[in-house]
């Protein structure tokens, strides 16, 4: 039997279509993954309207989340809370015009994380990472542009990580100055592509260009 939830993300999923318009989860178009609705205790949200007036890209990254937990959740209760959180923040993102889940500004998750919370529902604000997880770790070329990377996709040396102190991932999110953020972005891409510094060193370097809020959050 399988785990429940894979540790590691596959970086090449299969492509289904998706269009503009209302998707009814037991009409999708790959009905092998529409079989897993039948392992859930309670019916999950049915009903995507893809049609809605919103950015396409993030429209996509929300139908390739679902598509990840219609395929990989092998436990039914887990995929029902994975499908009801990924649909209210679906509607979250239509609401406040988020173009790209990968790139959300800090005041947007801020305010989801604190809408989760006040309605009763803190464990959801959790879908916001994983849904930044699958779509970095997925993509077919490393998103660069993203507010979170995570180190698993690198394949960095084990030597370069502090075996004591692991690090997850890295977040740009905490640097709301968009230039500095860019900085630091080619930054950590030089360093961590071109050279065989360590994550540690490379974590407090910046310091010396003078940017805001170093060092960076780490996870």
């Amino acid at each position: 039997m399988r785990k429940q939830a894979r540790a590691q993300i596959n970086r090449i999923p299969p492509k289904y279509p998706y269009e503009d318009r209302l998707l009814f989860l037991p009409y999708h178009p790959a009905q092998e993954l529409v079989e897993r609705l039948d392992t859930c205790p309670e019916r999950p949200e049915w009903v995507w309207d893809f049609s809605k007036e919103a950015s396409g890209k993030m429209k996509r990254q929300i139908f390739d989340a679902l598509n990840y937990f219609l395929r990989e959740d092998e436990n039914g209760k887990l995929l029902r809370e994975h499908l009801k959180g990924l649909w209210r923040f679906y509607r979250f993102c239509v609401e406040e015009q988020v173009e790209d889940i990968e790139r959300m500004a800090f005041d947007q998750i801020r305010k989801y994380r604190e809408q989760a919370v006040e309605a009763g529902r803190s464990q959801e604000a959790g879908i916001l990472d994983r849904c930044k997880k699958v779509l970095f770790l997925q993509a077919k070329d490393i998103h660069w542009d993203a507010n979170v990377w995570y180190l698993e996709r690198l394949s960095l040396q084990p030597e370069r990580i502090d075996p004591s102190n692991p690090v997850v991932s890295l977040s740009f999110v905490d640097v709301t100055h968009d230039r500095n953020r860019q900085l630091l972005k080619k930054y950590m891409k030089y360093g961590l592509g071109l050279t065989d510094l360590s994550l540690r060193y490379l974590q407090y370097r910046p310091s010396n260009f003078h940017l805001p809020n170093f060092p960076f959050p780490v996870k």
